[in-house]
């Protein structure tokens, strides 16, 4: 398979992994997808353009989001950077740029100290995604639901900090969607008091495994922000591509 093919599997399975919380809108095509949850949070009202007729698919994607009234980013990546003018022309600005990563296939490692979420830790969960991502209750309420870890699709784990009974705290937390052959993060969430104590990477390989008792093992991908790619590379991924995203400017404050 050549470089450009394999890519452009990679970023298909990406957006097809998204089904989990896209809730309102999910959308997959040849060379672009949509991946809406409704919500006013902007990090899960998102887009990918890669191909195709690229400025129709970007005005597509903006259109959408306005249909919706929701807060968003729309992403380029590959021959999809060549729609960075017309969003300029429509007012968006470039926010940042965020590498996309992948590990080969592999089975994680068993973590005494992570677990599946269930319903009752939702509160404890919520409450993470609001201090790691500036997230409302409201927003991570709506976002991380019930629906959301009753989906065989879908691994949500824990990390919990302390003796296992009722004194133990949950301190990390992180969602792993699957698409076919692949497993991919969406949300890794550490408490802001305990981090670089390497909780995130034993929950990335605790959930990896929880994931690959059910399929075995597959190939990871995450999008990784700047400050975190590190982490990802130091657990054995690998930077394939840069991931240009786009947002309005009244929109900003509320990127994570």
């Amino acid at each position: 398979m050549s470089v450009v093919s394999d890519l452009h599997r990679v970023r298909r399975a990406f957006g097809e992994s998204a089904a989990p919380w896209a809730v309102t809108t999910h959308d997959v095509g040849e060379h672009h997808w949509t991946a809406f949850s409704g919500t006013q949070q902007i990090d899960y009202n998102i887009a990918l353009v890669h191909g195709g007729d690229v400025q129709v698919l970007v005005a597509a994607a903006m259109a959408a989001l306005a249909d919706h009234g929701v807060p968003g980013l729309i992403m380029l990546a590959g021959e999809g950077l060549s729609g960075a003018q017309v969003m300029a022309d429509a007012g968006w600005v470039a926010a940042r740029a965020m590498p996309l990563m992948r590990r080969p296939a592999n089975a994680g490692v068993a973590a005494d100290d992570v677990r599946e979420i269930t319903p009752a830790d939702l509160p404890r969960t919520r409450e993470l995604a609001s201090e790691a991502f500036g997230l409302g209750r409201e927003l991570a309420g709506a976002v991380f639901t019930e629906d959301l870890l009753a989906r065989d699709d879908v691994v949500f784990g824990g990390l919990w900090e302390g003796a296992p009974d009722e004194t133990s705290s949950m301190v990390c937390c992180g969602l792993l969607c699957r698409a076919e052959g692949t497993s991919v993060g969406w949300t890794l969430a550490t408490d802001p008091a305990r981090q670089r104590r390497g909780h995130a990477s034993r929950l990335v390989a605790g959930v990896k495994h929880i994931d690959a008792g059910t399929r075995g093992p597959t190939e990871d991908l995450c999008l990784a922000s700047i400050p975190g790619a590190p982490l990802y590379e130091h657990i054995g991924f690998e930077r394939l591509e840069h991931w240009q995203v786009w947002t309005r400017p009244r929109w900003m404050l509320g990127a994570s």
